[in-house]
């Protein structure tokens, strides 16, 4: 079912925490990709998602997953999905970021404009993918 996925795919998303176990499995997901790309004679073409990004800060060991990122030369979106407790309630009150009220939940303007950015990533790296 994934080489179906991956065969019909216009872009890959693979999201991962900013963490080495995460970023081992993203890369696993990577050759995944790469043999099946191999195995039907084309690109599928993929972006890595930064997903649990810290607001606040960037740890050493983000900072070591990125530049590794970035050495081995693989599509990083350039917008990844911060740690929110809107993000969170969603699934608790079963609601949207629209829907959510911003007196039960914190921090819902930032994650909707989170959002907004990450989608936004998205769809410039369909478009530049559709333009190849």
């Amino acid at each position: 079912m994934t080489s179906r996925a991956f065969a019909r795919s216009h872009l890959v998303l693979i999201p991962f925490n900013l963490s080495p176990i995460d970023a081992e499995l993203a890369a696993n997901a990577v050759g995944l990709i790469q043999e099946e790309a191999e195995a039907l004679g084309r690109t599928i073409p993929f972006r890595l998602v930064r997903s649990r990004d810290n607001a606040a800060i960037q740890t050493k060991t983000a900072k070591r997953i990125v530049t590794a990122i970035n050495e081995a030369q693989l599509p990083l979106l350039p917008a990844g999905l911060v740690e929110r407790a809107a993000y969170r309630d969603i699934f608790d009150f079963s609601s949207t970021l629209e829907e959510l009220d911003e007196a039960n939940t914190s921090g819902v303007p930032a994650a909707k404009k989170n959002a907004y950015e990450v989608a936004r990533a998205v769809v410039a790296a369909v478009q530049m993918e559709m333009q190849k």
